[in-house]
């Protein structure tokens, strides 16, 4: 079978037939298949041993140059504490097949091992891989609202990453954790299960390069996809579509889309305690709605007030259609009356609203407006609440 293509390999034997004599114990063989920390040239990984681990990880290896190329069928084994970050001008190219996954696993039977930091804006690609047993420790580092954020997650993705047919899975945090320098080009028909945080936590201005809806979601600890701004003004400049998914969005900050945003028919997002939601400067929301599927913005608990409610603040031409909104009101944060959606706040504002419901709000007003700086066109015939300000 062929052995791994390395320099440090190749190196560590030649040091050993210049050492050894016919009476020394040779060197453990397991040795040989342990990755280098250090890794900064071409390394290919191949299926040495169909029947088990082909490789073993001690340290937290880093691929700082060259690419690491994992072949079909190969499994690593990473010992506690270990992990494998991909950086500066390093790539990592594991393409398994749906017969074949790659396997990255821990050597026990709990989350055990950092897990895979994709730090590189390089070729990235896994396909047909299982990651299983990682997200012991807080790898995962961002910014939240201007706030400094870690979290334990399997995956911490600061760079650029293909991924698809993958399975993550029995993580000690998150499944998968995106920066708002993140990207991606191809993500889809991925899966995460049994992970003790969210499956899939990003920020929300990188939703256009992945397809969230492909995706299978089940036994996590939190069944939602949690999103979040990155500055303390919680802005997303990015034009995204939230597509529906299997499980429901979530707000861990407030988001304030000011590009041209759409939730499409059958999104529902969840928001957490006294945070908020908007859009403001040139941006353009949209709620895309049907009869049969509606948009939902909800509280994360069904209570009236328990987030600040829904912020129209700009001329754009905003519609929402098929929206059913409940559980705001937290404080009259941007207008006069504590109400799920309010319209206009020091700038001109517009909405129309088409089929629409408005409930569980901690106030006087199902949706309010500016007299002086809103405009609502009302074709909602269960929202009769309208107060002025």
């Amino acid at each position: 079978m062929k052995k791994v293509k390395s320099p440090f390999l190749l190196l560590a034997a030649l040091a050993l037939l210049s050492s050894c004599t016919g009476d020394e114990i040779p060197v453990d063989p397991i040795q040989e298949n342990v990755l280098p920390c250090f890794i900064t040239s071409d390394l290919v990984l191949t299926n040495r041993n169909p029947d088990g681990i082909d490789y073993y990880v001690e340290c937290v290896a880093e691929v700082s140059a060259g690419t690491l190329r994992i072949e079909p069928g190969v499994e690593i084994a990473f010992k506690p504490g270990s992990g494998l970050r991909i950086t500066n001008n390093g790539s990592i190219q594991a393409i398994g097949l749906d017969t074949m996954p790659i396997k990255f696993n821990g050597t026990g039977n709990a989350p055990s091992w950092l897990g895979i930091s994709i730090e590189s804006h390089s070729a990235n690609q896994m396909t047909w891989c299982e990651i299983k047993h990682a997200g012991q420790g807080m790898q995962f580092n961002t910014q939240v609202a201007g706030y400094i954020y870690d979290a334990a997650s399997a995956l911490s993705i600061y760079g650029t990453l293909k991924m698809s047919y993958c399975t993550v899975s029995e993580s000690g945090g998150n499944g998968i954790s995106f920066t708002s320098e993140s990207s991606s080009s191809l993500f889809k028909h991925n899966s995460f299960t049994h992970n003790d945080g969210y499956p899939v936590l990003c920020y929300a201005g990188m939703l256009y390069g992945l397809n969230l809806d492909s995706c299978s979601y089940s036994a996590n600890k939190f069944q939602q996809i949690a999103l979040f701004a990155r500055s303390s003004n919680a802005e997303i400049e990015e034009n995204i579509s939230l597509l529906a998914t299997s499980i429901p969005y979530a707000s861990i900050s407030d988001l304030f889309f000011t590009g041209n945003t759409s939730f499409e028919a059958g999104v529902t997002l969840e928001i957490g305690k006294e945070m908020a939601l908007g859009v403001n400067e040139s941006g353009k929301l949209v709620m895309n709605g049907t009869a049969s599927q509606h948009v939902i913005v909800k509280g994360q608990s069904a209570t009236a007030g328990f987030w600040k409610g829904l912020l129209v603040n700009t001329s754009s031409e905003n519609e929402f259609n098929y929206l059913d909104i409940s559980d705001g009101g937290n404080t009259a944060y941007y207008a006069s009356e504590k109400t799920n959606i309010a319209i206009g706040s020091a700038n001109p504002a517009k909405l129309t609203l088409n089929n629409c419901t408005s409930a569980n709000y901690e106030g006087n007003c199902a949706v309010a407006y500016s007299l002086a700086d809103g405009t609502l066109v009302n074709n909602s015939p269960a929202i009769t609440n309208v107060c002025t300000y």
